[in-house]
């Protein structure tokens, strides 16, 4: 039995381990400016995907009239348009744990990171700075063997 539980449990380890290693794969990518880590990273349209949802559903309320001309209005509006928005260069911005200053190197997200857990076996969460300083939920996905981010909430 001892022998069926160390093949187990070396599986578990690696699996639970694995995510937090591409997290610092991203964290890499992000410091250097690497396009193409960050390419094979993040999941681009996946993220437009889910900014475009929820930025519908906080436009749904079709009944109120007001809600309904704000979402008319932002429908025309430029820089709405989720597919010229999301960008490498946009989330790279967005997933900047601290605000820019001149001349200052990308900050590690590691150290920003307060939360990185499993949500179920094919998703991962990860949470930049603490919930009442404004934070950035990145969700990763296991897609075909590799976690990519899927979407960031800012």
């Amino acid at each position: 039995m001892r022998y069926l539980m160390l093949p187990v449990f070396v599986i578990t380890l690696a699996f639970g381990s694995w995510p937090y290693v591409h997290l610092l794969r991203l964290d890499r990518a992000l410091i250097q400016d690497d396009r193409v880590a960050l390419t094979a990273l993040l999941d681009l349209a996946a993220i437009r995907a889910e900014r475009k949802r929820i930025l519908e559903l906080q436009t749904a309320d079709a009944h109120n009239p007001v809600s309904h001309a704000l979402h008319q209005l932002a429908a025309v509006l430029p820089g709405n348009d989720t597919e010229s928005t999301v960008t490498l260069s946009w989330a790279r911005e967005v997933l900047r744990p601290v605000p820019a200053q001149p001349n200052e190197n990308y900050p590690s997200i590691l150290h920003y990171s307060t939360f990185a857990f499993f949500e179920d076996f094919q998703h991962f969460l990860v949470r930049e700075r603490n919930l009442g300083e404004h934070p950035i939920h990145i969700r990763w996905t296991l897609q075909d063997w590799v976690w990519r981010v899927t979407a960031i909430y800012d």
